[in-house]
């Protein structure tokens, strides 16, 4: 009974902590699927359509003389929209979009609920300087040659115990011991 319960109770905690995203996934995956079959079947408004241009060089390319339906997705801060249709004319590309607000409505909602689950931590881009590892990752770039000798001995090791007529160490590097710097009076 215990076994049980406990299994349960883990279930629910792993449910709680990651299960909801796949749901929401899903969710945003269909709200995707009717939007583009409402685009397919031309069930739109025209005036919430946007025009976006983006420019495309390229050689020996005409104009179009009208716009095509293409598929797509675009993020503008932090708007979800589709593509609709789209034309080439004078070296630009022009999009026409329009907001996905099944899918925005989900995305909120999930944010939300990370709120609630995480405490106020917002999960989607995780800040440096609340990371719970604190000072690691500033100084992530400077350099440690106690750490690079340790990863030379351990690829030596691994050539060794693969080849083992293989005698010569690879190169040394920044291994030696920095040196006592020049006297000053020999320059004065």
């Amino acid at each position: 009974m215990k076994k049980l319960v406990t299994i349960s109770l883990l279930v629910i905690l792993l449910i709680n902590a990651v299960g909801y995203r796949f749901i929401f996934t899903y969710l945003e995956n269909k709200a995707h699927t009717q939007m583009v079959a409402r685009l397919d079947n031309k069930q739109y408004d025209e005036s919430e359509l946007i025009e976006l241009s983006a420019p495309l060089p390229l050689p020996y390319f005409t104009n179009w003389q009208s716009f095509e339906r293409c598929d797509g997705q675009i993020n503008i801060n932090g708007v979800s929209y589709n593509y609709v249709a789209r034309k080439y004319h004078n070296n630009v590309m022009i999009y026409k979009c329009i907001p996905n607000r099944a899918k925005q409505h989900l995305i909120s909602a999930k944010k939300q609920v990370d709120q609630l689950a995480f405490g106020g931590v917002d999960t989607e881009k995780p800040s440096k300087d609340n990371h719970p590892l604190g000072n690691f990752f500033k100084n992530l770039g400077d350099y440690d040659d106690i750490c690079d000798r340790y990863q030379r001995l351990v690829f030596y090791t691994t050539i060794k115990n693969t080849y083992p007529s293989f005698e010569q160490m690879p190169c040394a590097g920044n291994t030696f011991p920095p040196l006592q710097p020049p006297d000053a009076r020999l320059f004065a």
